[in-house]
This record gives C-alpha cells, sequence and structure tokens, in this order.
C-alpha cells in the first residue's frame, strides 16, 4: 500500500478545552524557564526550540494542535486514505518531574481553531527522560481534500500524575511529522496524471 513521506509540522499552536487547561509554551533549551509563547515553529525540526509544559498535579494539557503537513503533493488525485502515523520526540525531565499517565493523539482538522477529526490513538504510559521518537498511529478515513489544508494535522494532550506542582520540571515534545497511507483509483489518477506518485 502506498505511503507518503514523513512530512513534518510547518505551524504549531494550543486551544483550551473543558478539562484541558495546563498551557503549553517554548523552550529555547532544556533547561529554561518559565517558558514563552510559541511562535510556529517549535515542532518542525529537531532542534534546540521545543513546545513543552511545566509539571501541574493531576493536570491535562490544552491541545497541542500541529498542522500545515503539506500533503498537497504526496497524495495523488483520486488516493482514498486509509491510515495515519504521528511521530513526536517526547521527553521529561529527569529532576522531580511526575509520570505522564496519558498521551492523547488526535487527527485534527481546522488548525487551533479547529477540532479532533477522529478518536483517541495515543498510548496510556509515561514518558521517557531521553528524547526519544515515539509513534502512534491509527485507521483514518480522511479525505484527501481535508488532507492537503494547511489546517489538517494532529493534536497532543497530556495528562500527569498527581504530585508536587513545579514551576521548573517540565515536559517537552519536538520534531512533529505524519505520514499517510493510501489507496488509489486508477481512473481518478489517470485524469489527474500531474499528481506525484511514491
Amino acid at each position: 500500500m502506498p505511503v507518503t513521506s514523513w512530512m513534518p509540522a510547518r505551524d504549531v499552536d494550543t486551544l483550551a478545552a473543558v478539562g484541558r487547561t495546563a498551557g503549553w509554551g517554548k523552550v529555547t533549551g532544556f533547561n529554561q524557564s518559565p517558558l514563552i509563547a510559541l511562535v510556529g515553529t517549535e515542532v518542525q525540526a529537531d532542534d534546540s526550540d521545543k513546545a513543552a509544559f511545566l509539571q501541574v498535579s493531576g493536570s491535562t494539557t490544552e491541545y497541542l494542535v500541529c498542522s500545515d503537513f503539506d500533503f498537497a503533493g504526496q497524495l495523488p488525485l483520486g488516493a482514498t486514505i486509509t491510515g495515519v502515523e504521528v511521530e513526536g520526540l517526547i521527553q521529561k525531565d529527569s529532576s522531580g518531574t511526575y509520570a505522564v499517565t496519558n498521551t492523547e493523539v488526535f487527527e485534527w482538522l481546522g488548525g487551533a481553531s479547529g477540532a479532533a477529526h477522529s478518536s483517541n490513538f495515543g498510548a496510556l504510559g509515561d514518558w521517557p527522560t531521553t528524547e526519544t521518537p515515539t509513534s502512534y498511529s491509527a485507521a483514518s478515513s480522511t479525505s484527501r481534500s481535508d488532507a492537503v489544508t494547511t489546517g489538517y494535522g494532529c493534536a497532543f494532550s497530556v495528562t500527569v500524575a498527581t504530585g508536587r506542582n513545579s514551576l521548573t520540571s517540565k515536559h517537552l515534545i519536538d520534531r512533529v511529522r505524519m505520514r499517510l497511507t493510501y489507496t488509489v483509483n486508477s481512473t481518478a489518477a489517470k485524469r489527474g496524471k500531474g499528481a506525484k506518485f511514491l
């Protein structure tokens, strides 16, 4: 089955929701505190700029919405998307940081003013204390027309265990990327034969 290349998130923002209020921000280097506002490029590449949230006892974060994956050149006309895979470089501060209990991951439409476009396909369990590529995958029925918009992407929301609040201990995400599996309707693909095939 064809699969797109890994495509990086070219934009990142946050969206609060009921019960999801712990804020995300930007760090440049692991030990920076306090966090500063996201500017949109923190999860595009594996570098010193990262998205992070501070440890707040028993809290669940806002949605970290990653979008603008530029799938237009990756999906031929007539493509029917069948699966999605999301990968992020995740890490928690090893000094006094309470365990992550749940990492929720969703397909997303509409960017920072949008909404989840799938059920949660994340995972229970803690984060590593060294930066580690971690992937989450699921079946998908997203249309090609939605997948090629700048507002299409994924979102994370993370819950930490109950414990001591901290103004310095943090959890980090960097280099978020996605790839899609798909099938091709040969008749439609021939009508748009200029589309790229992998």
